[in-house]
């Protein structure tokens, strides 16, 4: 596991957020995440020192609670809803090689989205709670 704390490229960051470039900007102030960002981006951006949204110590007079509480629910979901997706386009892929039709592969996908991947949760929160308790 790597130790390295994580950061958010705040210019790649504004970049994702506004890559529709078809909505014009007080359509795009509308959406209720870059409403709720906006106020916090703009004093991380404008602010002289490093601000971590990680590290309390370094935000100063003002609460980045909800900015963070946003990003982590917000965008970074993002990278392992992507990393599922591809996993199931590697796996029908495997599936196909073995020569098995268009039905069963939709099948095995089903069942590991529903089953294995709920399982595999499962047993790592009861693995954890024995090794704890």
């Amino acid at each position: 596991m790597n130790s390295e704390t994580p950061t958010v490229n705040i210019f790649d960051c504004i970049k994702w957020l506004t890559r529709d470039f078809s909505l014009d900007r007080e359509e795009m102030q509308q959406n209720r995440l870059i409403d709720d960002l906006l106020a916090d981006l703009r004093i991380i951006d404008e602010s002289d020192k490093t601000i971590d949204l990680l590290d309390k110590s370094t935000w100063g007079e003002h609460d980045f609670t909800r900015a963070n509480e946003l990003i982590w629910n917000s965008i970074v979901p993002r990278a392992a809803h992507q990393q599922r997706v591809e996993n199931l386009v590697q796996t029908a892929g495997h599936l196909g090689k073995t020569k098995v039709k268009e039905v069963r592969r939709s099948a095995h996908a089903k069942i590991h989205c529903i089953f294995y991947r709920d399982f595999k949760t499962w047993s790592l929160a009861v693995l954890h709670k024995k090794k704890r308790g």
